[in-house]
């Protein structure tokens, strides 16, 4: 069981025990209310299975799906309580982002399932993940801000930091991030002009985006003999 898992397991335990009490935004009920019959759903499930193979796996799964619910739960809560959390968050994820883009280019990271880039991470899908998660609050929280030359540019950093992966997943990720932000410029079509001119880009950059997955997975089934 990793420790900083446990740290921070500790850490988001004494923060909630200490205030006595869980915020929850009016407009986040449903998400909220989704996500915890999700966990309890998901909770049943591993613990039948566990129950029936007595594999520990099935526990630890368990574990791990409630700890993402609870980080959720406790940047709600921060938000709540310093309306500038969101703000600073956003810009530690974009700084975030732009450093794992120098690393290749520095020459640091590590590429423990050549050719997929994993840098510091246990491996390619683990940073691919990390990646969709910071794009999709920096892309979100620019573009509610009209910063749409900004999203463009964390769209276009995590594309490529996402094909320095190689991940499947990653690439689906991807693909449901920019559907997300499509609909996002699609309603500020009507109160923003720039925003039409703008979604055409993205479109444009989404197809050629596409493209050269195509070519580097194509390139890489050459080198892999796959």
């Amino acid at each position: 069981f990793p420790v900083t898992i446990l740290k921070v397991a500790i850490s988001i335990f004494m923060f909630f025990i200490s205030r006595f009490s869980i915020l929850i935004d009016r407009s986040e009920k449903f998400a909220v209310g989704f996500l915890f019959g999700f966990v309890i759903y998901q909770s049943a499930v591993n613990f039948t299975h566990f129950a029936l193979s007595f594999d520990s796996g099935f526990i630890w799964q368990a574990i791990y799906i409630l700890f993402g619910f609870s980080v959720f739960i406790l940047i709600s809560n921060l938000y709540l309580l310093n309306k500038n959390f969101l703000e600073k968050f956003t810009i530690f994820g974009f700084l975030g982002l732009c450093l794992l883009l120098l690393m290749p280019i520095m020459g640091f990271g590590e590429y423990n399932f050549f050719p997929r880039f994993n840098a510091f991470f246990n491996d390619p899908n683990q940073m691919a993940f990390w990646v969709l998660c910071m794009a999709a609050i920096c892309i979100t929280y620019f573009a509610n801000k009209r910063y749409y030359l900004l999203s463009l540019l964390v769209f276009i950093i995590s594309s490529f930091l996402i094909f320095l992966t190689l991940s499947r997943s990653g690439f689906v990720g991807l693909a449901a991030m920019f559907a997300g932000f499509v609909i996002i410029l699609i309603g500020d079509l009507a109160k923003n002009a720039s925003a039409k001119k703008f979604l055409s880009l993205l479109l444009v950059l989404f197809l050629l985006v596409f493209i050269s997955l195509y070519l580097v997975r194509a390139d890489v089934g050459i080198v892999t003999g796959n």
